[in-house]
């Protein structure tokens, strides 16, 4: 009789940790769409913070790195927003758009010829 409470405890373990996972994956997509919408607002920092948030819930999130990366972009945040394009391709290395940000981020910095590497390698993987 023990074994089978030792059993079914388990498996009840093992399916809570599964609705978890499930939870912060939710949660960081929820995050991930409304710092889209504060990112198509022109509101970088609100959409930063709500990118950084997803990326709490769920640090494998290749989009949200890659769009945290954006609204750095935009606020001039190059170093930043180069943290955030090479993470995201660590984790989707065939990410295109993450390539032409990272290149545009290059080419700000006055590294032209890795920022001309990034788009020509985005238009391979496209």
């Amino acid at each position: 009789m023990s074994r089978c409470i030792c059993l079914l405890f388990l498996l009840m373990c093992a399916l809570s940790a599964a609705q978890a996972q499930g939870s912060r994956e939710r949660s960081a997509a929820s995050y991930v769409e409304r710092g889209n919408g504060w990112l198509n607002k022109g509101e970088l920092e609100r959409a930063i913070d709500d990118y950084s948030l997803a990326i709490v819930f769920d640090g494998g999130h290749a989009g949200a790195y890659h769009n945290r990366g954006l609204a750095r972009l935009r606020k001039d945040d190059l170093d930043g927003a180069l943290q955030d394009f090479d993470r995201s391709l660590e984790l989707n290395p065939r990410l295109a758009m993450a390539l032409l940000g990272r290149g545009l981020a290059r080419c700000g910095k006055g590294e032209i010829a890795a920022g001309l590497a990034d788009f020509n390698r985005a238009a391979v993987v496209a």
